[in-house]
């Protein structure tokens, strides 16, 4: 409970401080986020696909 309270008052803080900043700055920062947020995604999928395919030659998934 108090992470995502924590998660989404961070979230809204950030957003209200782009929201603060002029339309050109907010686009900016938000392809700028996109970016690095699809990356980590991308990133943190592939390890957990390969901690799945290896457990899986193991014998734990079969």
């Amino acid at each position: 409970m108090t992470t995502s309270f924590r998660k989404t008052s961070f979230l809204s803080l950030c957003l209200n401080f782009i929201l603060l900043r002029d339309s050109f700055h907010v686009m900016l920062d938000f392809s700028i986020f996109h970016e690095y947020f699809s990356y980590s995604i991308t990133f943190f999928w592939k390890i957990k696909v390969e901690e799945i395919n290896s457990q899986r030659k193991k014998g734990k998934y079969s």
